[in-house]
């Protein structure tokens, strides 16, 4: 059987990560730590009652750029690790993401 094929690299980028739920009224971010970033999306240590398929909006604090934030889906978990992958990111967040991934390279 072939190996699934990601769409986008995926670089090793540490930083610190906050998650808003965008379903509930709580403006309270949770933090957490992003292990790896890619175009499509981040994988991230998380805590918090966060469920695959659940839509929050998120912040990275990537050292030499500015914070960059943008909703994404909860595509997996497993205990407190979570793959999120990005929903319409604008052009700028796309370019955020890059010059963050292309500094880790």
């Amino acid at each position: 059987m072939p190996m699934e094929q990601r769409r986008h690299p995926r670089f090793k980028v540490e930083a610190p990560i906050w998650v808003w739920s965008i379903a509930s009224d709580s403006a309270r971010a949770i933090p957490g730590h992003c292990f790896n970033l890619s175009e499509g999306g981040t994988g991230a240590m998380i805590s918090g009652p966060w469920q695959p398929g659940q839509v929050v909006r998120m912040q990275l604090d990537v050292s030499g750029s500015q914070p960059i934030t943008v909703e994404a889906r909860l595509s997996h978990r497993s205990r407190h690790y979570c793959g999120f992958e990005f929903l319409g990111a604008s052009e700028l967040v796309i370019g955020q993401v890059r010059s963050a991934c292309a500094a880790a390279a």
